[in-house]
């Protein structure tokens, strides 16, 4: 699988997908399914934008690609998403937990937990990030989950 790090593109409004190892932007997508997820600031990057009050690019979600609905692909077809993808999003949507960032708030990706906010540390099994509501008013919506977790009619819908 290819190794890639996924950002919220606010120009788009989309997920902007890179190959990790030439950082090359390959599509832009409004759901990606990922495996082996770890979630990665910069914080030379989240510095410049405490000090410029200005946002820039330097948190990602970076891990191996599973599944793309490419709103605008440039190396691959647009039916990348596959019923199987599908049945993963609907049990990250059952499973999942909320994962967020906001550099002026935190210096790492973070999720709730009794409402308190808790550090996302090392890789998470699988992620989905989504595009909820459309157009300009697009947001970002990241879901870590476990598919260990999954139920036997999740996994097998997942497995076709």
């Amino acid at each position: 699988m290819l190794k890639v790090r996924c950002y919220w593109n606010l120009h788009r409004n989309l997920w902007s997908v890179q190959d990790a190892k030439t950082r090359r932007v390959i599509g832009h997508a409004k759901k990606v399914l990922l495996r082996e997820v770890v979630f990665t600031v910069s914080e030379k990057g989240r510095l410049r934008v405490l000090r410029e009050k200005r946002k820039n690019v330097h948190a990602f979600a970076v891990g191996e690609l599973h599944g793309a609905a490419w709103e605008t692909p440039f190396g691959f077809g647009p039916a990348y998403w596959t019923r199987g993808d599908a049945a993963y999003a609907a049990a990250a949507a059952r499973l999942g937990e909320t994962v967020t960032y906001n550099p002026y708030k935190d210096a790492t990706f973070v999720r709730f937990e009794r409402d308190e906010r808790v550090p996302v540390v090392g890789a998470q099994p699988m992620a989905l990030l989504t595009a909820t509501g459309s157009g300009k008013s697009r947001k970002a919506a990241l879901l870590s989950f476990n598919p260990l977790r999954m139920t036997e009619d999740e996994s097998r819908r997942a497995t076709v």
